[in-house]
């Protein structure tokens, strides 16, 4: 097949909708909350999607609806929150929008069992359904529970338990209780069981037992790490908490709170080979459920704006699975593995490629969750779970070992790691601004490498480097040496950290004040992004030349690849003459700029930023293509049927990733945000007809 065909990865399905929608579904990230109907539709809450799922619904392996379109703000709010229950009538979720930082307000909204919205006397908001809580909320509402009569609301802002009328949602009472996170309802004694937190939203604490007027019962829980979810198993009427600490696991107590089993290996994802996937193998767990037919469901939130949904029979028994692992990211392919294994920010993929389905229905079938890389429980500090929107840039081979390298969105931070069986771990840091929870750190830019080993930020490894303070792109080639391309300043242009040497660590290893600056070749003024085939010795550069300059009118600034491109061979021998130059696609104000932009088997792969769509919303420009040889266009990619012809924006500088693997076939991987995918696109590309 001379064309390409369209799949994707990191989602269970491939999405193809800004709107919610069972035809195009997806799995949403972000996963905080879950509460399972008797007929056993497990609905996720979580508190931010582009897609607009905030609380989706999903049945049988199946997306089968979702509430976040109705009345939580449609298309201009993209806001759910953070906790959600039923009774086996209503669905109530609780909505945090706080768009105003001076004014956050929680609601509860309720729905029928089929999302539609169940008005009542009184109710507010665009559907009627809305109760306001807290008006000027100092947190999110982490708690629901709901019985035939009552609904029960943990309403940390006021350290109170607030109880309205299940029916005619009026306040009835409250009572005091600080910190309160997570509630059930247990029918049985009719009593509430209500989880404890900490300061900062810590979930870390216990687990008290109360009638539902605010009296303490005996049965206190003390033995779970992080009680993220608690939930009543019906016909025994146990008690199950879902911990989120190093246990990974859901513990069951009975009314008097006395531990009577455990669900999931102990140590969770972690244990046994730490990050290997098994179903018995809980990841950061926040919801438990259970229907009718006493099955059961757990969520977890992955390692970090995740959603990994999973059902099991009453024996234990894995019956689904569902995952939501693409948000703002893209694919790295191993170069060492043909591409056979794929790895995004977190999370490493087997890729069977012989698997292709294509047409409508078609895509997807490629991929298998096989591990994830990483491990907060032993390296909390790990960057890639502090910075907001992480995403993978390379995978390189260097020395017989692996590395991975990862950036943010705008390319601020180069962030590095080594292996160690599937944990990727953190052994050096090149940023250009204070990096958000990191205790031991000089004013930026600095960079830090991890002398003694222990995958952690020590004081006396961080290096303040001002010549990386206006770094704009990063790259690893595969000598294992970082260039980066300085927009402005004293080494404006291209500059190089040569590899020094690999430590007894395994560390990647360099010196801070041996950066060496090449300058801006010509015919650029200002370089944007650089691309160095170790190879052959031949540089890409991207940027703005005098005849075609930075405009006033970049999106995002200076985030842009440029106006043009160029090849520049025996690049470490001294040669500064552009082989070729072509101009990029570029207008600003039709929204038409080039971000992202990789090479791979004799050929670059340039992404718009602004994906470009006709009248009927279908995609008509996305990736453009050129020889690498001459700079000559030869197509353009866009996706196709199987994701409905669908593209987000390309928000991130670098992820846009491809290889040509062994038999000539080219995989390319780009960010799709909207639908919390990595879009793949795949083919021989002798021509551009898709297939």
């Amino acid at each position: 097949m001379a064309g390409y065909a369209t799949s994707w990865l990191a989602n269970t399905f491939g999405g193809g909708s800004y709107a919610p929608s069972t035809t195009y579904p997806f799995v949403q990230p972000d996963a905080q909350d879950l509460s399972v109907t008797p007929s056993g539709v497990a609905v996720v809450a979580d508190y931010y999607d582009e897609g607009h799922r905030m609380f989706g619904m999903y049945q049988n392996g199946q997306v089968v609806g979702s509430i976040s379109w109705n009345c939580v703000g449609g298309p201009t709010h993209l806001r759910g929150g953070y906790a959600v229950t039923n009774n086996g009538t209503y669905i109530y979720i609780a909505v945090y929008d706080d768009s105003s930082s001076s004014n956050k307000i929680n609601y509860v909204q309720r729905y029928d069992l089929n999302e539609n919205p169940s008005t009542f006397s009184g109710g507010s908001g665009g559907c009627s359904n809305q109760i306001t809580v807290d008006t000027s909320a100092s947190a999110p509402i982490y708690g629901l529970a709901a019985s035939a009569t009552e609904l029960y609301v943990a309403d940390g802002s006021s350290n109170s338990i607030d109880v309205y009328d299940a029916n005619t949602m009026a306040l009835k009472r409250h009572f005091a209780f600080t910190n309160p996170r997570r509630l059930a309802y247990d029918l049985n004694t009719n009593t509430l069981w209500i989880s404890q937190g900490g300061a900062n939203s810590s979930f870390a604490g216990n687990v008290y037992h109360f009638d539902v007027n605010g009296n303490q019962l005996s049965g206190t829980i003390t033995n779970v790490a992080v009680p993220h979810a608690l939930a009543i198993q019906p016909g025994t009427g146990y008690l199950w908490v879902a911990d989120y600490g190093p246990d990974q696991n859901l513990k069951i107590y009975n009314n008097a709170g006395q531990q009577v089993g455990t669900f999931g290996v102990q140590g969770g994802i972690y244990s046994g080979t730490p990050g290997l996937l098994a179903s018995n193998k809980l990841f950061y767990p926040v919801g438990i459920g259970f229907d009718a037919s006493s099955n059961i469901y757990t969520v977890g939130i992955g390692a970090h704006f995740q959603s990994d949904l999973r059902a099991f029979n009453s024996s234990g028994n894995k019956l689904w699975g569902l995952q939501g692992f693409g948000y703002v990211d893209t694919g790295a392919p191993d170069p060492a593995t043909d591409g056979q294994d794929v790895y995004t920010t977190f999370e490493h993929y087997k890729m069977n490629y012989s698997n292709l389905t294509t047409g409508a229905g078609g895509g997807g079938t490629e991929q298998t969750w096989y591990a994830t890389t990483v491990d907060p429980l032993k390296y909390p500090l790990d960057p890639r779970l502090l910075d907001g929107f992480p995403t993978v840039s390379q995978v390189q081979n260097v020395g017989g070992n692996k590395y991975l390298a990862v950036t943010d969105m705008y390319s601020n931070s180069l962030m590095l790691f080594r292996f160690n069986g599937e944990i990727a771990v953190p052994m050096a840091m090149l940023t250009r601004q204070s990096f958000y929870y990191w205790p031991t750190q000089p004013s930026p830019p600095w960079f830090w490498q991890d002398t003694n080993g222990n995958g952690n930020p020590d004081s006396g490894e961080f290096t303040q480097l001002g010549s990386i303070s206006n770094a704009q792109d990063w790259f690893l080639d595969a000598n294992g040496n970082v260039w980066y391309a300085n927009v402005t300043g004293t080494n404006a242009g291209i500059n190089e950290f040569p590899l020094q040497a690999i430590n007894s660590s395994g560390n990647l290893t360099y010196s801070p004040t041996g950066v060496v600056t090449y300058g801006i070749p010509a015919p650029f003024n200002q370089v944007q992004n650089v691309f160095y085939d170790a190879a052959n010795d031949v540089m890409y550069v991207s940027g703005y030349t005098p005849s075609l300059p930075f405009g006033n009118n970049e999106p995002y600034g200076t985030h842009s690849a440029g106006t043009v491109i160029a090849r520049y061979n025996h690049w470490s021998a001294g040669n500064r003459t552009a082989a070729w130059t072509a101009n990029l696609p570029h207008n600003p104000s039709a929204g038409i700029t080039i971000r992202p932009w990789t090479v791979a088997g004799g050929k670059i792969f340039a992404g718009l930023f602004e994906t470009q769509n006709n009248s009927s919303g279908q995609v008509i420009h996305n990736i453009y293509v050129y020889d690498a040889s001459s700079g000559a266009s030869l197509g353009e990619m866009m996706p196709g049927v199987e994701t409905n012809y669908f593209m987000g924006w390309l928000d991130c500088n670098q992820t846009l990733q491809a290889i040509q693997r062994s038999n000539g076939e080219y995989v390319v991987f780009e960010e799709e945000e909207v639908d919390g995918k990595v879009t793949v696109l795949r083919g021989l590309l002798n021509d551009f007809t898709q297939y």
